[in-house]
């Protein structure tokens, strides 16, 4: 389990308190309780554009975690994450373009997608790009 580094302000002891507080709730929560209570967070901050929880909210979608498979929904969030040039996002588009899930099956465009996360160091693209070019020599 990683452990949570304090994060300094001005008022620690209420962070603190609120932090427990929430701890404790959460804990005592069913399994399915947590899991809507996570989804929720994660659908309010996609909301407001956090293009990491539009990822993580386009995963649960493609894989139904906490939610019904909905790979249109999954693309949908994929795609606002990435017009905000998250590579992760971008990685993923191009995995539902290489794989066919949710929108036509297109090497070209999955290369595209690949290039773009690739060019921002994200290690994942750059070996599925590899693997893509490799294939059609």
């Amino acid at each position: 389990m990683r452990k949570s580094l304090p994060v300094p302000c001005a008022h620690g002891a209420a962070v603190l308190f609120v932090s427990t507080a929430a701890f404790l709730l959460f804990a005592g929560m069913t399994p399915s309780a947590r899991a809507q209570t996570t989804l929720n967070d994660l659908r309010a901050a996609a909301e407001q554009g956090n293009a990491k929880s539009q990822l993580g909210l386009g995963v649960a979608y493609e894989q139904g975690e906490g939610i019904a498979k909905d790979y249109q929904q999954a693309l949908a969030w994929f795609r606002k994450a990435a017009a905000q040039g998250f590579a992760g996002a971008e990685y993923a588009m191009g995995i539902a373009r290489a794989d066919g899930a949710g929108v036509p099956k297109d090497t070209l465009r999955a290369v595209a997608w690949f290039r773009k996360a690739a060019a921002q160091g994200y290690q994942p693209a750059q070996r599925d790009l590899d693997r893509l070019e490799a294939s059609s020599k």
